[in-house]
């Protein structure tokens, strides 16, 4: 990629490239320096690992943090923008609303947005009913977009009859989130399982005393930093919660654990359950 970068912003004039990731990296910042250019890598969360702490590499793909750590950190006036499920260490380290390098959330839609997309897709319903729509899904405009393809197919466009269901992640948004929980360690999943039984925001405390065995407050805080880095969890002054539809999620799957390990007659997961 750093080859292809340089060609491209040096119009192809460079005739013989360094041997080094280094040196390959500063003549790109060089060249980010001589003209302002705005370079956009979707999708980042690709090189991203799985089963590890949020925003560690795959194997072979660590030089993708120098990239961000060179670029964040020497001076240039062309900008990076990165959208990624997770949040690469490198960014953590540089952000700050004082620095060049910035983290945007993009929050979910408003209800009046959240209804448009509904239009669009040919699903109407009264205001109560797409408000409360909009508000399961957080006002993803992927999820609205997938849930609304399913109101239409298997209810008739009948946005009250789908929520009646009590189930909202089937087809696509399912496959999504198992996407990204399949990335989750396994203190992160246990911390999911025991979010999800909680219903409401529950306390550092509280969650601490709930798993065994004893877990340290510095490990539970670093794996909800790494949930929260994969944008799975919510935090406020009250405590930690998941989205309705992550939660939905999440307990299905771990009545499903639970009933598979009945049938086996290997209960694994009743020493952290209540």
């Amino acid at each position: 990629m750093l080859v292809t970068l340089i060609r491209f912003l040096d119009q192809q004039q460079v005739t013989q490239l360094p041997e080094s990731i280094s040196d390959k990296l500063f003549c790109l910042v060089e060249l980010l320096r001589r003209s302002r250019c705005l370079i956009v890598l979707d999708n980042f969360d690709a090189v991203l690992q799985g089963g590890k702490r949020a925003g560690t590499y795959r194997n072979g793909y660590e030089d993708y943090g120098e990239l961000l750590k060179c670029i964040g950190e020497m001076r240039h006036q062309s900008c990076v923008v990165l959208t990624s499920r997770e949040k690469p260490q490198e960014v953590a380290a540089l952000e700050g609303e004082r620095l060049p390098v910035r983290t945007l959330p993009l929050a979910g839609l408003d209800v009046v947005a959240g209804q448009e997309i509904l239009q669009v897709k040919g699903i109407t319903g009264s205001t109560a009913d797409t408000a409360d729509l909009v508000a399961h899904y957080r006002g993803n405009p992927l999820a609205l977009k997938i849930a609304a393809t399913s109101v239409q197919d298997m209810f008739a466009g009948d946005i009250a009859r789908f929520l009646m269901q009590g189930t909202t992640t089937f087809n696509g948004i399912g496959n999504l989130l198992e996407q990204q929980c399949d990335r989750l360690s396994a203190l992160e999943e246990t911390i999911m399982y025991w979010l999800a039984l909680h219903r409401e925001p529950v306390s550092l405390e509280e969650l601490q005393a709930d798993i065994v065995p004893e877990l340290s407050r510095l490990k539970l805080l670093e794996a909800l930093e790494s949930l929260r880095s994969r944008s799975l969890i919510e935090c406020s002054p009250v405590g930690f919660t998941q989205q309705p539809v992550v939660m939905e999620y999440i307990t299905d799957n771990l009545i499903e654990k639970i009933s598979e390990e009945i049938v086996s007659e290997t209960p694994r997961l009743f020493s952290a359950m209540p």
